[in-house]
């Protein structure tokens, strides 16, 4: 036996996030972020100096996109994305060193997106606009 509390409350909330899966439904969520997916994927490959990298079927990926913007550091669109869109996302090599050696972002990552079941289409619109924006402004 331990000692210590266990974490009822942690314990709780999982119980909960599972119930609420089931009450959605897998399929449902997977569904939901597979067009998302498409939505930005379409959306990035027609700004100019945006590569994706990986996979670009939103059926066979994650909800996870990996890109970067030429002429632009991924700290900088990060940056960017945060103070003057209110965009979240996370940029570097993401505890992936050698991945990002094998892709050719080393040593400075990529950005990275990730949309999910709370991701509203409007959502998606705002991220490709302010990509957009910053790709103008480096011209």
């Amino acid at each position: 036996m331990k000692a210590g509390t266990a974490n009822s409350v942690g314990i709780a909330g999982l119980g909960a996030g599972v119930r609420w899966i089931q009450t959605i439904g897998v399929e449902c969520i997977q569904a939901r972020e597979t067009e998302l997916k498409e939505q930005l994927l379409c959306g990035l490959q027609n700004i100019d100096g945006i590569k994706v990298y990986g996979v670009r079927k939103a059926e066979e990926m994650t909800a996870v996109i990996s890109c970067t913007l030429a002429g632009c550091h991924v700290s900088e669109v990060g940056l960017r994305l945060d103070d003057e869109f209110g965009i979240l996302s996370r940029v570097g090599l993401h505890c992936a060193p050698s991945a990002h050696k094998t892709i050719g972002t080393f040593p400075e990552g990529t950005i990275r997106l990730a949309p999910s079941i709370f991701t509203s289409p409007d959502d998606i619109r705002a991220v490709i606009a302010a990509f957009d924006k910053i790709a103008a402004g480096h011209e």
